[in-house]
């Protein structure tokens, strides 16, 4: 069986490599990324893949004629550092062109079986007031998914360590400098309070919010930190075709220790769904 691996560094990216190395060692991997190094555990790596560019998409069908069963696309970027309510559709529709707009593409030209995309839990507070226009992105890979089930699946993850998380905080502890924004200015208030460095509150900040919001339906279990290895544990869950999922929806959560799935849209606050239903 054949598999494409859009975004293939990235941690999301290392976790489907894992997965599907576990599902299947004799898989044919096929992996991009956006510098020149090959990328450990694909058999065959696309260099130099700016979705950025309207060429990226050509390029990778371009160099893919295999079928491919299962592609995993991970690449996120949008502007960010802002509420999603203020995002405009000039953002948006950046954010959905580097987003969801090539996922589609890809999977379409490729005539891809399954396509597996990720997304986060937007709409709370600790991420509606910085996601500025990837909130729009993840509601529509999000909407894709509970329209199309048979061909979309999406893994929904809680906040973790990584290069976008710390770029995206570093960018909210620039804006709350000029902000007016009531959300924003009342987590500056408690970040001063708390004595810790910005980028370290945020995270605290981010995993408290978890815990309040989900920690009722696991009182078994306590709330950690997600990591890779958990977001590789749901992509094996759709490789092997977890029967909840055919129950439950096509989205699958995770958040540590915590698993669940979804076959509805999320309870986006009204002015959060303003700005993204205006464009998506």
């Amino acid at each position: 069986m054949n598999y494409l691996v859009i975004g293939a560094s990235s941690e999301a990216g290392q976790s489907a490599l894992a997965a599907l190395r576990e599902h299947n060692p004799n898989a044919y991997i096929i992996a991009t990324t956006s510098r020149e190094n090959e990328i450990p555990g694909a058999d065959r790596t696309i260099f130099q893949v700016d979705l950025a560019g309207d060429e990226a998409v050509e390029k990778i069908t371009a160099a893919v004629s295999e079928d491919i069963d299962v592609m995993f696309y991970t690449p996120a970027f949008g502007p960010v550092g802002f509420p999603i309510s203020e995002s405009g559709g000039s953002d948006i529709g950046k954010a959905l062109d580097f987003s969801f707009h090539p996922l589609v593409r890809l999977t379409e030209t490729l005539n891809v079986k399954t396509t597996v995309a990720y997304s986060s839990f937007y709409w709370l507070p600790h991420i509606s007031i910085a996601y500025g226009a990837m909130g729009a992105a993840k509601y529509a890979v999000e909407k894709l998914a509970l329209d199309h089930p048979d061909r979309y699946r999406v893994i929904r993850s809680g906040t973790f360590v990584s290069k976008s998380t710390r770029g995206i905080s570093l960018m909210i502890q620039r804006a709350v400098k000029s902000t007016e924004d009531g959300n924003l200015l009342d987590l500056v208030r408690r970040w001063k309070e708390s004595g810790m460095k910005f980028q370290e509150y945020f995270f605290h900040y981010a995993h408290s919010v978890e815990r309040e919001e989900f920690a009722p339906r696991f009182q078994d279990r306590p709330h950690r930190l997600t990591t890779r290895d958990d977001l590789r544990r749901q992509a094996l869950a759709i490789l092997q075709g977890d029967p909840q999922d055919a129950g439950d929806g096509p989205i699958r959560n995770v958040i540590g220790d915590w698993t669940w799935t979804d076959r509805e849209m999320p309870p986006l606050p009204a002015a959060d769904r303003a700005a993204i239903v205006a464009h998506v």
